[in-house]
């Protein structure tokens, strides 16, 4: 079965890697490495990750505070948290996933099943999953890489195998519902298994809506811990309100003066009222700032 290790991880991957460009991001100071540690002093954050009080946390915020950048940091605090965890009878995973409105294939819930499946069927064999190094100094043109190394994979999930042979050797594609039984089956070998997914306003709204009526709550009753980064939209909002979960809203005070005035730039190209009248202009920034622009 190692033979077709590379095999059975195209025919799951369709959607392509799970890579996320990062484009003209201003630089400030919020998004400095060590500006995003109080997410970890906060007992909502504790509770999601160590304790069953919370399987559903959701940190949201307006555009230009930074959701992305602590997304990052989390994701490498929790794979952290899982390698150091030796004691725990069972292996605890990380997984992760982002949206992207700038790449159709990143923005399906088959897409987002595809990549936990991917990461999940394969057994590491305990060296680091390969990834780009985060530079701060030069967003521009660095990438995230959330994907495992199938280098340094060695075992094929038999879950997996046994699909891909009913499938007629990868040449029928997988259902969504028989994506999520990969995944179930796989989480059901693990102490907990961490899913992180940063920019779920950027899946649209009908992908959303399947994912929430679908797949969320089964997902929390199987024993994974779901962490959700996105701008406050309504329907995401009412969907994570009818489940067990805590919520983060990344406080207005972390956007300093810098990223606003990259906002008041913007509304000037489009409002000449607020161009002109400075208490006008002040108003709709905080309003942006704060979240008020629905669906922003």
């Amino acid at each position: 079965m190692a033979a077709d290790k590379y095999h059975i991880a195209n025919w799951l991957r369709t959607s392509g890697p799970n890579t996320k460009p990062v484009f003209h991001l201003p630089r400030v100071p919020y998004l400095e490495p060590g500006n995003v540690e109080w997410i970890f002093q906060d007992d909502r954050f504790y509770q999601w990750k160590a304790t069953n009080v919370s399987q559903l946390l959701w940190i949201h915020g307006a555009p230009g505070t930074g959701k992305t950048m602590l997304c990052s940091r989390i994701i490498s605090h929790i794979e952290r948290h899982c390698r150091l965890s030796v004691d725990a009878p069972k292996p605890m995973r990380r997984v992760d996933f982002y949206f992207d409105s700038s790449d159709r294939q990143k923005q399906s819930l088959r897409a987002l099943l595809e990549s936990v499946a991917v990461n999940m069927v394969y057994k590491n064999d305990g060296k680091p999953p390969s990834r780009c190094v985060i530079s701060f100094e030069r967003l521009s043109w660095r990438q995230y890489i959330y994907e495992p190394s199938l280098k340094h994979s060695t075992v094929v999930s038999e879950t997996a195998a046994s699909l891909y042979k009913s499938k007629d050797h990868g040449r029928i594609i997988p259902s969504l519902e028989e994506l999520f039984e990969v995944i179930a089956a796989e989480v059901s070998h693990t102490e907990v298994t961490y899913l992180i997914i940063d920019a779920l306003n950027e899946c649209p709204e009908p992908e959303r809506k399947a994912f929430f009526d679908q797949f969320l709550q089964r997902m929390l009753q199987a024993n994974i811990k779901i962490l959700i980064t996105s701008r406050k939209i309504r329907d995401i909002e009412r969907a994570i309100e009818a489940v067990d979960s805590n919520d983060i809203r990344i406080h207005d005070s972390i956007v300093d003066a810098e990223t606003k005035d990259e906002i008041a730039i913007r509304i000037s190209q489009y409002n000449d009222i607020a161009s002109r009248d400075p208490y006008t202009m002040a108003d709709a920034v905080d309003g942006i700032v704060a979240g008020g622009v629905k669906n922003t």
